[in-house]
């Protein structure tokens, strides 16, 4: 259920910040949209964060709360091979043991700890 005392988006991604929760009217909710070029535009909303009163289907400028981000870490064993190549195992030593390519010895093997923020890559 959307939120506006929380942080807000538009449903395609666009920064918003509300600076208005109680505006008379049909549209209730003022806010800043940050476009994609560094602009900056006011807009208005429904109570519901919709972009038109009465509207049958989603908006890319409807406002959907920002999704709290998941944040995990994992050990991983990892083999590396006389090629150059490695291979990263997240299950038991066993597997990583076992764990061969082709006719490459393994050379070296470690551990390492990934840690990850869903919906974050690296650039």
């Amino acid at each position: 259920m959307f939120d506006p005392t929380k942080p807000v988006q538009t449903r395609d991604g666009r920064a918003v910040e509300i600076v208005y929760r109680n505006v008379s009217g049909e549209y209730p909710l003022a806010g800043i949209v940050t476009e994609r070029d560094g602009t900056k535009r006011v807009e208005l909303w429904t109570r519901e964060g919709n972009d038109f009163v009465g509207q049958e289907c989603d908006s890319p400028d409807d406002l959907v709360n920002v999704p709290e981000a998941f944040k995990g870490s994992r050990r991983v064993l990892i083999n590396v091979y006389a090629n150059g190549a490695m291979s990263a195992h997240r299950d038991s030593g066993e597997a990583h043991r076992r764990a061969y390519m082709g006719a490459w010895p393994v050379v070296a093997r470690t551990t390492a700890i990934i840690e990850w923020t869903e919906g974050v890559f690296a650039s």
